[in-house]
């Protein structure tokens, strides 16, 4: 059975990614230099993500590629994250709502401004400093009362992941320093 059989998206529907896109890690792993290969996530990811990053990816008009990084689409560690997938009593499966992606062709703030544009989608997390592109985080939480995203920044001190407020003057800030 192919990934695209397993999870319930029309990918008839989606014009702006495939199946394939949605592969990564299944979990961590011991050596970091010989990682596994890489798995289908499509049956720990809900349905109505694919549809809402493919609403993203038009809106926006250029390209967004999904993470590769261990835990960017499911994770079975980190049971507060959108992205946390587990088997609640009677193995009902809870399904990941998020998913990372990596921006190569754009800017945060067109990803951001895009997002604001979809209502399917309910947060937005910026990510200048991860390794291959920028990054962002969208889930598909309901959004707050007022309709506004949940939004956020995350930085490393050190080795730390650290988040905080979005503050898109240290984001350009960032994406400075990374660009020298």
């Amino acid at each position: 059975m192919k990934a695209s059989e397993i999870n319930a998206v029309d990918w008839t529907s989606i014009q702006h990614f495939g199946p394939e896109e949605f592969l990564g890690w299944k979990d961590r792993w011991e050596d970091l230099t010989q990682p596994p290969s890489p798995s289908s996530m499509l049956p720990f990811l809900d349905a109505g993500v694919p549809h809402a990053l493919n609403l993203l990816r038009e809106r926006l008009g250029k390209r967004l590629l999904v993470s590769r990084a261990v835990g960017a689409i499911a994770r079975t560690w980190s049971p507060g994250s959108q992205h946390h997938v587990r088997l609640k009593q009677g193995l009902q499966r809870i399904l990941s709502h998020a998913c990372d992606l990596w921006v190569p062709d754009s800017t945060l703030q067109e990803v951001y401004a895009a997002a604001q544009d979809v209502p399917a989608i309910g947060a937005f997390g910026a990510y200048p400093e991860w390794g291959t592109y920028p990054g962002v985080h969208v889930d598909i939480r309901p959004r707050k009362a007022n309709g506004d995203l949940a939004i956020w920044m995350a930085w490393y001190a050190g080795t730390d992941q650290v988040y905080g407020a979005l503050d898109w003057a240290r984001v350009d800030k960032m994406l400075a320093e990374r660009s020298k």
